[in-house]
């Protein structure tokens, strides 16, 4: 679940770059310590840890693992609209 939160934190950074440039805030994005690889990097980390989660509870039908995998992607999605329609990114 830490790569879950560590992924919505960089994603968020990503969406309010533009924002903390412009007000010369330092964060992870604007200091070049998160690049985009890293957004990547943390999204796929979160998704297979997911998928890791469901298979350690010992539910590991492979049709069961790709629903909770396709459902978490959804959800993703809509938190990352979420994030790109906010004022203040």
């Amino acid at each position: 679940m830490y790569d879950v939160s560590l992924f919505v934190q960089v994603m968020d950074d990503w969406f309010d770059y533009e924002a903390d440039a412009r007000s010369d805030r330092a964060t992870p994005v604007t200091t070049g310590d998160w690049t985009f690889a890293d957004v990547a990097a943390t999204w796929h980390r979160s998704a297979d840890g997911i998928e890791a989660l469901v298979r350690a509870s010992g539910l590991d039908s492979p049709r069961y693992v790709r629903f909770v995998r396709e459902s978490y992607v959804l959800m993703m999605h809509e938190v990352m609209e979420a994030m790109a329609e906010r004022p203040d990114a």
